[in-house]
């Protein structure tokens, strides 16, 4: 009598894959990763664009910059210390009587600073200010801009009001700055609409201070040069290769070279 074989048992049923286990995963990684993006923009840093060429060439328009969250007024939002403003010291701040309004410029007169500014270069406390910073491109010129504080001259575009105040806040010759206040101007001096049109700064205005340039969109301006050689495309002048075309246009899209630059 002959045995028949037994047929070779099946393998074992693989066990179903978990994609709702895989989905979960992925739900927490996003949660965690908006976690840390909420709180790195809540408390240590607030991303900004540049929308005027006031800062030139220190920053430049569609400059996208970094805002270190430090506080300065009584109530700390942050988790960063109190920090102390110096002049010199670049500054990101909400435009007294416009609260919408974000302008970034520079501190050049301090709480008790007697300011002045003479043929367009300032004066504090009666000494030069050195401003290795400062550009004056040719601009048509208005005393009230370069003979700051004066009331001989006035100008279309000093906010109502302003002009009055500043009456009250000058003493021979100089702005003398109120407590918790800041004198600030453009470093474009010639073409920046700054203390001297609108006034001076709260302390409660100020939000941060610009550190870093993570990215920076290149504007239609002519005169903004391309890096790396290339040469803008245009109708009668493209480029020979297919490849070319495409580095130039990568080229033409951002200022490559001003990621990661840090601003001083």
């Amino acid at each position: 009598m002959t045995t028949q074989p037994q047929p070779a048992p099946l393998p074992p049923a693989r066990p179903p894959i978990a994609h709702h286990h895989e989905f979960a995963e992925m739900i927490q990684s996003l949660m965690i990763i908006l976690v840390i993006a909420t709180f790195v923009t809540t408390f240590l840093v607030q991303p900004h664009r540049i929308p005027s060429g006031s800062m030139e060439p220190t920053l430049l328009v569609g400059d996208f910059v970094l805002v270190t969250k430090n506080s300065y007024t009584p109530v700390n939002l942050s988790l960063l210390p109190h920090a102390s403003l110096h002049r010199g010291e670049i500054i990101v701040f909400l435009k007294p009587g416009e609260p919408d309004t974000h302008l970034v410029k520079r501190i050049i007169g301090l709480p008790g600073d007697r300011i002045h500014l003479h043929n367009g270069h300032v004066f504090v406390n009666d000494a030069p200010l050195a401003e290795p910073y400062a550009v004056y491109r040719p601009l048509l010129g208005t005393t009230y801009r370069d003979e700051f504080p004066t009331f001989a001259d006035q100008d279309a575009s000093i906010l109502p009001g302003w002009h009055a105040q500043l009456r009250s806040l000058t003493l021979n010759g100089n702005l003398v700055v109120p407590p918790r206040m800041y004198f600030v101007l453009g470093d474009n001096r010639n073409d920046s609409l700054d203390s001297r049109y609108w006034g001076l700064v709260p302390d409660a205005n100020i939000l941060g201070t610009p550190w870093l340039v993570y990215f920076s969109l290149r504007s239609t301006d002519p005169d903004d040069p391309l890096p790396f050689g290339f040469s803008a495309i245009n109708a009668d002048a493209r480029p020979r290769s297919l490849t070319n075309r495409a580095l130039t246009s990568i080229a033409n899209f951002a200022r490559w070279d001003r990621c990661l630059h840090l601003v001083q």
